[in-house]
């Protein structure tokens, strides 16, 4: 009975000691998921400010940025007075506001007809080969 309780006396401190030993382990198990999950946040925050200055997908087609006008040096005279505008205003407008995600980018719209048209080909043009040589031949 005696041994008995030092055996079962033995095995709970021996549990103790990996009680021990396992909280030391797990401590720094926790401490390096903190120290990931922190650097995670981090990214994340990083790639939401980097998002947040590029435009957004609005419509079904991404925004692509307008080329700069700019004068050759040939084009360009001596006087700021006599240079002439480069670009156009309402176009400048229409591409910030599609910059700045107010409207959708766009593609024109391209007319188109609802009908094929019908080729008619007169008499006249025609070459004598197409019309065949029976025609001609009985004409004399």
């Amino acid at each position: 009975m005696f041994q008995e309780k030092q055996k079962l006396a033995a095995k709970m401190l021996k549990s103790r000691m990996n009680d021990v030993y396992r909280l030391r382990s797990l401590r720094k198990a926790i401490e390096k998921r903190e120290g990931e999950t922190i650097e995670k946040r981090r990214k994340r925050q990083l790639s939401k400010k980097e998002e947040s200055l590029h435009t957004k997908r609005l419509g079904k087609l991404s925004y692509v940025d307008a080329e700069i006008d700019v004068q050759l040096s040939s084009e360009i005279t001596g006087a700021l007075r006599s240079l002439k505008c480069e670009g156009s205003l309402a176009r400048d407008r229409y591409k910030s506001l599609q910059k700045r995600n107010v409207i959708e980018p766009r593609e024109r719209v391209r007319a188109h007809r609802k009908y094929k048209l019908k080729v008619k080909e007169k008499r006249s043009k025609r070459l004598p080969e197409e019309i065949g040589a029976s025609y001609f031949h009985s004409r004399k």
